[in-house]
């Protein structure tokens, strides 16, 4: 008799070991990915978070779990980041994309780049998933950049003028020379 009420145990404990099996590559994906991954309630709290928060935003997993999102969102931000948040909960399924300027542990500003996916329709998730990173020195390089493509605009601008008036100057001494033999030509 022991021996069948001990079988639904050892079952149930096999049954967890093949679920751990499964899910032991996805969950490795998840804690060396770049990117952090969080699931969030419909109540825009927490449920889950990878272990990459830690690198993106500086925070614990404990000091970000249970929390809610927009607690660590730029005021600025806030109102759009609501309205985006209200706008996967009405589109499961369909990714939406956003840069929000995210207060950092230490107290910084970092933009970062959010993919949410609402998948509450999911059984197994029931949350929306937010795939995010820090995107901060990849937006100043861009802004970099975009100012040396304009202070390089700006410089073949100048060079341009500078030829073209260098041309005029010529040109007129050319004239002024020329008109000037002519002259003492005519005379002669």
């Amino acid at each position: 008799m022991s021996d069948v009420f001990c079988l639904p145990s050892h079952v149930s404990r096999h049954e967890v070991s093949l679920e751990d099996e499964r899910t032991l590559p996805y969950r490795a994906i998840v804690e060396n990915s770049l990117d952090a991954v969080a699931l969030i309630r419909q109540d825009s709290t927490t449920s889950f978070a990878s272990a990459s928060v830690t690198r993106v935003l500086g925070y614990r997993l404990e000091e970000f779990v249970g929390r809610s999102i927009f607690e660590f969102i730029h005021p600025d931000d806030l109102e759009r980041s609501r309205k985006l948040f209200a706008d996967a909960l009405d589109s499961p399924g369909k990714p939406i994309v956003a840069e929000v300027r995210c207060r950092h542990r230490d107290g910084s500003w970092r933009l970062i780049e959010v993919v949410g996916v609402n998948r509450f329709d999911d059984p197994e998730v029931r949350a929306l998933v937010a795939n995010y990173r820090d995107v901060t020195h990849r937006k100043i390089a861009e802004e970099e950049l975009k100012e040396s493509r304009e202070q390089l605009r700006d410089l073949s601008r100048h060079i341009n003028a500078a030829r073209e008036e260098e041309r005029t100057r010529i040109s007129r001494e050319i004239h002024d020379v020329l008109g000037q033999k002519l002259t003492v030509l005519k005379m002669s």
